[in-house]
């Protein structure tokens, strides 16, 4: 189904309910971290083709331990792998949660915008014949300030 608009609302309830959820998620995964860009660029990347790869071979070293030489960790390969594999249901189920929060934010952030710059229009042609409602539509135009046409300075030479 395609975008039309919102008309919901989220209770202070719901809010708090999904605050402390994320908290007690971070505190779960209290071992996530987070890598600058530098470090996301030098690191070999596990996209989906190579998420098999990790797991056929993590299944062929426990079955032919001895083929692997001491100097492989293969218990501390085994943890890593298997965080691999865990994490990617855990991603999986996240990023189809966020990308429709991230979706659902955008769509009333410009519904709110919207409707705000119509507010707004309807506020300052009001606000011609009221001295009150002027000084409130002068405050809300500072939201402009540096925004529009800019007067070009005449040089004397």
């Amino acid at each position: 189904m395609s975008y039309q608009n919102l008309s919901v609302s989220l209770t202070p309830a719901q809010k708090t309910t999904v605050i402390t959820q994320i908290t007690a998620v971070k505190t779960t995964l209290n071992f996530l971290i987070n890598l600058t860009p530098a470090e996301r660029k030098k690191l070999r990347k596990v996209a989906e083709k190579r998420q098999g790869y990790v797991n056929d071979v993590m299944v062929a070293v426990k079955a032919n331990p001895t083929a692997i030489p001491a100097v492989i960790n293969t218990t501390e390969y085994f943890k890593d792998a298997q965080l691999f594999l865990d994490l990617s249901e855990i991603y999986a189920q996240m990023i189809t949660l966020f990308e429709g929060l991230s979706d659902t934010f955008m769509a009333s952030g410009n519904e709110a915008i919207t409707t705000t710059d119509q507010c707004y229009g309807f506020l300052k042609q009001a606000a011609k014949g009221n001295s009150n409602l002027s000084s409130t539509v002068k405050e809300i135009s500072k939201h402009f300030a540096g925004q529009g046409r800019t007067k070009s300075v005449k040089s004397d030479v």
